[in-house]
């Protein structure tokens, strides 16, 4: 999830600088034609340039969406074994433990920090109702 993400940043970072250098390429040649531009006007010019005359922008923006798919597939699969987690805990704690181990013994070891990144980066906003 965490390589999906980034892979994600960075396809919008390419694509922003991309457009970026187009702009820049176009400054002369699209200021001789045209008076005063605004900037997003100068954005959509270097863009529609870029989609008629290269396969690099959207070369970059199916990566991004094959990124953002990727994330989302894990983020439910984890989503799915943490309900199931819960489901099998509330079925165990119904069961009376007669095990006679301490309860030093028993208790959970802490997550690792990878662990724990995970679970804050994956974890909902507050207030957001659970996914089970």
């Amino acid at each position: 999830m965490v390589i999906s993400k980034w892979l994600s940043y960075r396809a919008w970072g390419l694509e922003s600088s991309s457009v970026n250098y187009k702009m820049d390429e176009q400054k002369e040649e699209v200021e001789a034609k045209h008076a005063l531009l605004k900037e997003h006007t100068r954005t959509a010019i270097a863009h529609k340039d870029m989609y008629d005359n290269s396969s690099a922008l959207p070369q970059i923006q199916r990566n991004q969406v094959r990124h953002q798919r990727a994330f989302h597939r894990a983020l439910n699969q984890l989503q799915n074994l943490r309900c199931n987690s819960q489901m099998q805990n509330a079925q165990t704690n119904l069961i009376p433990n007669s095990d006679t181990t301490s309860e030093q013994e028993s208790q959970p070891s802490r997550p690792s920090r990878r662990q724990r990144i995970l679970l804050r980066l994956t974890a909902p906003p507050r207030n957001f109702p659970p996914p089970c």
